[in-house]
């Protein structure tokens, strides 16, 4: 009887570890489109939020702090309903666009450049949004 060591030389192993591999890469590229689903809703942390916004965590917490954003706190964990986040992009942009239709002369006003950054924000948001539909399609 004859001993036969497996080793990465052999072709089946090689198959096996190839295929491992491969499996790793689609798993990493699955798993920025999972996400925290509670009875149907959506959350994100602060830093998928930051990553997503294109913010820092430390602008978040400021947007919390002045109850800018509404957030879930959990334990000592910051959860966001993705569509309260949503609703509150879209409102911003709907004002922006009004603020911007009815007030050309006075672009000044208190708040204005926050709801442009929003709108900006939102038209990120939705941008993501088509991009992470059509890529899990």
């Amino acid at each position: 009887m004859s001993h036969y060591f497996i080793d990465k030389q052999d072709p089946r192993v090689a198959d096996l570890l190839l295929r491992l591999e491969n499996t790793g890469r689609a798993l990493k590229k699955m798993e920025p489109n999972c996400q925290r689903s509670f009875n149907g809703e959506r959350f994100m942390n602060d830093v998928e939020l930051a990553k997503f916004l294109r913010i820092s965590r430390r602008t978040l917490q400021e947007y919390r702090s002045l109850r800018i954003l509404p957030y879930y706190l959990i334990q000592g964990k910051v959860l966001y309903k993705e569509s309260e986040i949503q609703q509150l992009l879209e409102e911003a942009h709907r004002k922006c666009l009004d603020e911007r239709n009815s007030t050309r002369g006075t672009a000044r006003q208190h708040g204005l450049f926050l709801l442009f950054l929003l709108s900006f924000v939102y038209t990120v948001f939705l941008f993501r949004l088509g991009l992470a539909i059509t890529s899990s399609s």
